[in-house]
């Protein structure tokens, strides 16, 4: 039985105001789609990956074919497969989420990045709930500050908006100052 289709939409929320980060689309046959944080002049990339495990992503250079890799329907282990490092300066501020009966609009106060500037969002495929553990120990060295699941769709989707610990950063720097980091 086909699981029916689904909608995810990871925005910044700042007052009355919200800029689209991530959005992904499952189609009734099983394709996914995702486009990387909206900013003026609409997504500046844009991936597919069918069920026949062909993919394409989109940028402003053109169009890439991605290698054939397993179904989103038949994934056996965690895939993340979107990350996004957004700039407050690029959002567009003009989205307006929408409450729909399939869709998980996951919203992120924009004082979280604020807070933390080296704020990341990725999206995984996950083959069943059971993955988010798998999934969420990959950041065993980061913050979590927020995620959420669309458990409706094949693949099951997580949405992960983490940041890096501070110790972390206070070890790049000192390595860029040894000269290890170029």
């Amino acid at each position: 039985m086909t699981k029916p289709k689904g909608e995810m939409r990871v925005y910044f929320a700042n007052q009355n105001k919200h800029g689209l980060i991530v959005n992904l689309d499952i189609a009734k046959k099983g394709d996914v789609y995702t486009g990387d944080f909206h900013f003026l002049g609409g997504p500046h990339l844009r991936q597919s990956w069918h069920i026949s495990g062909k993919g394409h992503t989109y940028s402003p250079q053109g169009r890439l074919l991605h290698q054939q890799k397993e179904s989103p329907k038949d994934i056996q282990k965690p895939m993340r497969i979107v990350e996004s490092a957004p700039n407050l300066k690029l959002i567009d501020w003009t989205y307006r989420p929408k409450n729909k009966i399939l869709r998980k609009n996951v919203s992120v106060d924009v004082n979280l990045y604020k807070k933390n500037p080296s704020l990341n969002i990725a999206i995984w495929a996950l083959p069943s709930v059971d993955g988010i553990h798998k999934a969420l120990d990959f950041y065993k060295n980061d913050i979590v500050l927020k995620h959420e699941l669309m458990d409706w769709t094949s693949p099951v989707i997580l949405a992960v908006v983490c940041t890096s610990r501070p110790d972390f950063w206070e070890t790049f720097e000192r390595s860029i100052k040894k000269g290890k980091v170029r």
